[in-house]
């Protein structure tokens, strides 16, 4: 049975390390990204603290 078989089941290794290798690639560039933000933001004094959707506005 060939991996082109339509009855393969599974996964195959090379795709599935190149999509994992891919998505930490992007995982460490969020992580870059959201830390230059937080630096940003504190530099323009604004809030960082979590939002909350559930409180009334004054």
């Amino acid at each position: 049975m060939s991996d082109r078989s339509t009855s393969f089941v599974g996964v195959r290794q090379p795709a599935f390390d190149a999509m994992v290798s891919g998505h930490v690639r992007a995982a460490a560039q969020i992580d870059r990204l959201t830390q230059a933000l937080w630096v940003e933001l504190n530099r323009a004094q604004l809030d960082t603290s979590p939002a909350n959707g559930d409180q009334e506005q004054p």
